[in-house]
């Protein structure tokens, strides 16, 4: 703080790697400003970043018959990079317009540029993406000791300008289109307590536009289109005693298919394609609807939270488990479907020396009806991919001395499938992997010096991928691997 009313911050950062996979590095920096005007009436934030990132490609997964001999084995090729620069700035105002009404806004501008290059044998092509996201949000609380209110909107604009090139990449465009997309929401969000008793209830109303800027060597005729969504939420919390609680939820939210679901992954629209994608259309909005119920005890020596969930697909643009020719992930609606399950978290610390912290995610997971695209057939009662069972974490760390820490974390995943037909043939196999780090407090607490050691086992296992050709690809995670870190706080 200067004078008491003025604060700034700053930060740069760079970061250099060679990547786990083979020619797979990331070469890049950034610089962060923030500062701000603060009074007891009036807040004035500004805040504003840029970067820029040099990444040698690994998107794509490696086949189960090469990874067993070459784990870090990368189908893409060494030109195969992209190059990419984002900037943000934002500015934020906030004043008490009332005793008990607060008024606060900001304004934001996200601009992103860069390209990539990619092998379409036999060619080497340039993709080029250009982009600018602009908007405002504001809104009013008005809040009392057992009420609160507040009620807002956002409303924002964003265009993406997309190019090809083949090489020599400065005068072989092949084509330049872009895709347009507005928005506007307005919200209300309460918040009552009566005894023990607190209600709360969410709404909102959103209308957002997709338009589409053709080639200009491309004559067709495409319509714009536009959603409207009412995404209401509601529920009740029970405080039970001083440190138990219950509660439960209900929420219903909407959302629209992305660019590339409309797009059924192509990057541009022309004769050669417009039958397959069709009118913008084609892929239906997904709505949700999520039940949650749970309970929540806390106290001076830890904390236990348990949550039942229960979340109903209508139309989920759900994932297929192919790439498309440039990478990207390809998904598809589906009518029915649900993700249902518990979630449990628990941190204690029994004693001054030890603490132990618990994570476990035990779920059932469904889409009722699944029809593949290449052999028409369909599956009913089938597990969505890469949904596994059973997600577990245990971390204990013990404290012999008040400036040392040891710990060690176990997590396991179970298997999960690679598509959205249950074939076993097809699946990522369960995973439990170990964590271990050592901290060291001193210079009067001012000082941290941390080394971790993960993966100690030095497992070979995966968490993801997909089907290509018959055949399983997985994305190697990493093996044994060391990182250290050094914090000093100056006062």
């Amino acid at each position: 703080m200067i004078n008491g009313q003025w604060a700034f911050y700053g930060r740069s950062s760079i970061q250099q790697s060679d990547g786990y996979r083979d020619h797979a590095g990331v070469s890049g920096h950034s610089l962060f400003f923030g500062g701000g005007y603060f009074s007891e009436k009036h807040i004035l934030k500004f805040t504003a970043f840029t970067g820029r990132a040099k990444t040698a490609l690994a998107y794509l997964a490696v086949p189960k018959s090469v990874l067993e001999n070459q784990r870090t084995f990368n189908p893409l090729s060494q030109e195969e990079v992209d190059d990419f620069i984002q900037s943000i700035v934002m500015l934020e105002y906030a004043t008490p317009i009332h005793d008990d009404i607060l008024f606060s806004s900001t304004v934001y501008l996200n601009h992103a540029d860069g390209n990539y290059t990619v092998w379409l044998a036999p060619d080497l092509y340039n993709f080029g993406l250009t982009s600018y996201f602009y908007g405002l949000n504001a809104s009013l609380q008005y809040e009392r000791p057992t009420l609160d209110i507040k009620i807002g909107l956002h409303a924002n604009d964003y265009v993406r300008y997309h190019s090809a090139f083949i090489a020599p990449f400065q005068s072989s465009q092949l084509y330049k289109n872009a895709g347009h997309k507005n928005e506007m929401a307005v919200f209300v969000k309460m918040s009552k307590q009566v005894g023990r008793l607190g209600i709360f209830a969410d709404m909102q109303g959103r209308m957002t536009k997709f338009s589409y800027a053709q080639d200009r060597a491309t004559y067709l005729d495409i319509d714009s289109i536009g959603w409207h969504f009412f995404n209401p939420k509601a529920g009740l919390t029970w405080k039970i005693a001083k440190h138990y609680m219950l509660y439960a939820s209900i929420g219903k939210t909407s959302r629209e298919p992305t660019r590339n679901d409309m797009f059924a992954g192509f990057d541009n629209i022309d004769a050669s394609n417009v039958a397959d994608i069709g009118d913008f259309s084609k892929v239906k909005p997904e709505t949700v609807v999520d039940y949650e119920a749970g309970s929540k005890w806390i106290w001076n020596r830890g904390q236990i939270h348990l949550n039942l969930y229960h979340m109903q697909f209508r139309n989920e643009i759900a994932a297929i488990g192919e790439l498309s020719y440039i990478g990207l992930p390809l998904r598809k609606n589906v009518a029915s479907s649900y993700r249902k399950g518990m979630e449990l978290f628990i941190h204690l610390d029994p004693t001054k020396q030890f603490r132990l912290h618990t994570q476990v995610n035990l779920s059932r997971n469904q889409i009722a009806s699944y029809t593949e695209d290449q052999s028409n057939q369909t599956y009913t009662h089938v597990q969505p991919l890469l949904t596994p069972t059973l997600q577990f974490s245990q971390m204990i760390g013990y404290k012999p001395k008040p400036w040392v820490e040891l710990s060690i974390t176990g997590r396991y995943t179970g298997y999960s499938y690679l598509d959205n037909t249950s074939n076993d043939d097809f699946t990522v196999p369960a995973s439990l992997i170990f964590d271990g780090s050592v901290d060291f407090l001193f210079f009067r607490d001012r000082s941290l010096l941390k080394f971790w050691i993960n993966n100690i086992a030095n497992t070979k296992y995966t968490l993801s991928g997909y089907v290509a050709d018959g055949e399983s690809n997985f994305y190697p995670m990493a093996r044994r691997n060391y990182y250290v870190s050094y914090t000093h706080h100056f006062q």
